[in-house]
This record gives C-alpha cells, structure tokens and sequence, in this order.
C-alpha cells in the first residue's frame, strides 16, 4: 500500500469515528421516535458494533476499534461499556504500557472529548438505563429470526444491561406456577443450539450456582435445561413472546 493509500484510509478512520461520534446526532434523533424507528436505529449502532468488537479482540492495540466501539455503546445507552471501550481506546495508545488515571483519560487527545461527555453525564446521574428500549432492540433481531445472538455474540460481555433486561424478561414469561423461576441465562454448553430465534438456557427456580467450593461454582441441583423459541407477538408494538421447544427443533435450526 502506497503512502497516499495509507493517508487516505487513515482520513476515513477519522472520518468514520468523527461521523459516530457521541456528538453526533442524526436528524432523526431530534425528535420523539417511533418504537420501530428507534429500534431501527439502535440495530444499526448494534451491527456496526458487531463489525468491530472483533477487531478489538484480534488485535487489542487497535484504538480506533475500541473507540468506534465506545461510539456504538454510547448510542445503544451502554454508558459503563462505552467508557470502558474509550478507556481502552486510550490504554492502546499508550501501549497498554503504564495505568492511565481518570484524568489521563480525560485529557487523551482522541478519546478524550468523547470521555469528558460521557464524565459529565455520570455526574448528572444520566447513565440510568432503561430495560424497555433495551428489550425493544432484542425484539426487532426477533423479528429478523436472530433471537440467538444473545448467546452466540456474548451480550453479556458486548452488552450487558442489554443482556441481563433480556434474561429479565424471558425469566418472567418462562415462569409458571407450577415451575417459578428466578433466573434464567444462556448454556455455554449449548450454544450450537442457538440459531435462528432458539435459545439453550439453564432455568433456575431458587438460584443458578449453589455454594462455591472455593475453587468453582457449581450449578444447583434444580437448575433446568430448556430450549426455547422466541417468535413476534406484535410487530408494530415489538412485542414478542416465548415458548418451550424439544432441543431437536433447535437442532434442525442448526442443520
């Protein structure tokens, strides 16, 4: 790659993080939207984020990755996620070689406008989440029969007040008065089985792990194994419901 090759992909990376930055607004964000108008945007910021959290993981001295990914958390309301992606951006400047304080955060000359933002928001106390619009983007992947990725693109790492208002939720329609549960979460061991709009969860009806060992945590003995299938219930509310299905259903899903 020439020199000019290389200027030129360097304006674009700069373009692009200045385009997805926490200060810009799409003329489209300016007023109330509808549940599928805001859905429709918050499943852009969540592809784009899907595009480049693996950059991240390849090779984590990639800093505009981190800080694009900052930018897509801020939009989809992951205020915490998002200052721990820019905080990352800005180790990977520096090489990960010295411990940054806050305030060097601050100050980074890349990141640090977008962190100063996010800074003054936490002191207002605006880094409150809102479990509905959480849920909202969940039913719209629903709808496009990607119900799964909450497991296969590890939500609860990538986007976890998305993931624990997701699990909120199927806990509460999985829940019968024969069978209350309090929680639910994915089965790691299962997760060739979450395809398409199924689901491997352990289902617990007290709690999932008993007392630890002191070396690992083991699973209560009435933690359940389901396989669930998410499908629309209304599509222009986002609405969607859940059902129990036979794991062979998902293994067709898989085949």
């Amino acid at each position: 790659m020439g020199k000019r090759a290389v200027e030129n992909a360097e304006e674009k990376l700069s373009a692009d993080l200045q385009r997805l930055s926490v200060g810009y607004q799409h003329h489209q964000d300016r007023h109330v939207q509808a549940p599928q108008e805001a859905a429709l945007m918050r499943l852009q910021w969540y592809d784009r984020l899907l595009e480049e959290a693996p950059q991240c993981e390849a090779s984590c001295l990639n800093w505009k990755a981190w800080a694009n990914c900052g930018v897509c958390l801020y939009h989809l309301g992951e205020k915490k996620a998002s200052w721990d992606a820019y905080a990352q951006a800005a180790n990977a400047l520096e090489g990960f070689r010295v411990e940054l304080t806050d305030d060097a955060f601050l100050r980074n000359p890349h990141v640090g406008k977008y962190m100063r933002v996010l800074d003054r928001e936490f002191h207002e106390g605006s880094w409150h989440w809102e479990e509905a619009n959480d849920v909202v983007l969940f039913a719209l992947l629903v709808q496009r029969g990607r119900a799964g990725e909450v497991c296969t693109q590890r939500w609860h790492e990538r986007l976890p007040n998305h993931y624990f208002a997701v699990m909120h939720v199927l806990c509460m329609q999985l829940s019968k008065p024969d069978r209350p549960l309090q929680e639910v979460c994915p089965d790691d061991s299962r997760l060739e089985l979450c395809v398409g709009n199924c689901i491997a969860l352990l289902a617990a009806p007290e709690r999932l792990f008993a007392c630890s060992d002191g070396k690992r945590a083991r699973l209560h003995e009435r933690v359940e194994d389901l396989c669930v299938e998410c499908e629309t219930a209304n599509v222009e509310e986002l609405e969607f419901r859940v059902r129990e299905v036979h794991s062979e259903k998902c293994d067709g899903a898989s085949g």
